[in-house]
């Protein structure tokens, strides 16, 4: 076992229950529903990716350089994609312009990508 990805796997998990509830509670009494479809698909990602780590941290893959090559791209394109959708909602609810944000989402999004590629790609390389 992997403590520092199943560790990281589990804080993901964590917040990603507890701005779930937020969301579904507090959030949508004063969010438009784009902006809550925006929350909630911050929520997923960052809940599939926390699953994602508990598995690759519990698997015999763990000590695989596929892991090992993806686990920080990906962390931190989720909470890229997944902090910037947060906080652009907050941040739109509190009526603030948030037009200079606009990149960081896709940009998280895009190292997501690069990780599962490293993931993909390394695999391959070990088979």
């Amino acid at each position: 076992m992997n403590k520092k990805i199943v560790l990281t796997g589990g804080v993901l998990m964590f917040l990603g229950v507890i701005l779930a509830a937020l969301g579904s509670h507090a959030l949508a009494a004063v969010a438009t529903p784009k902006i809550q479809s925006a929350f909630d698909t911050g929520v997923r990602f960052l809940i599939y990716h926390g699953l994602v780590f508990l598995i690759f941290g519990g698997s015999s893959l763990q000590k695989k350089q596929a892991v090992v090559g993806s686990f920080r791209p990906l962390l931190v394109g989720v909470v890229m994609f997944s902090g910037s959708i947060f906080v652009t909602a907050a941040l739109k609810i509190l009526e603030i312009d948030t037009s200079s944000l606009w990149w960081v989402t896709p940009l998280g999004g895009g190292i997501i990508l690069f990780g599962w590629a490293v993931f993909i790609y390394q695999l391959i390389q070990s088979a």
